[in-house]
């Protein structure tokens, strides 16, 4: 009983703060994707840059909106690489602003 009042201040606390995080314009994206074998043993590795994470998924959106727009996908549930295809969902990812960072992730 009196976790949803505690759970219902807590939230409206954060509702309170506003939609953006203070230093948001100032933040930076990293990603770094790690393959391994079934030994364990890393196989591959990547890392992406980009700017601060709301812009950065907001222009992924938009791009993966327009594209679903724009083309024939087949209907159902698909991760990213299925639906768009890795050419052109790299081409998004750097129009969106991300770009691979060269050496060991």
């Amino acid at each position: 009983p009196g976790l949803g009042g505690a759970l219902g201040a807590g939230l409206d606390r954060i509702a309170a703060r506003g939609g953006e995080p203070v230093g948001a314009s100032e933040g930076e994206s990293v990603i770094v994707a790690r393959a391994y074998d079934g030994g364990g043993r890393r196989v591959a590795s990547m890392e992406l840059r980009g700017s601060e994470p709301y812009g950065l998924t907001a222009r992924i959106l938009a791009w993966a909106a327009a594209a679903c727009a724009a083309g024939d996908l087949t209907a159902g549930a698909h991760g990213p690489v299925g639906a768009f295809g890795a050419p052109a969902l790299e081409r998004g990812c750097a129009q969106a602003g991300l770009r691979r960072v060269e050496g060991d992730a």
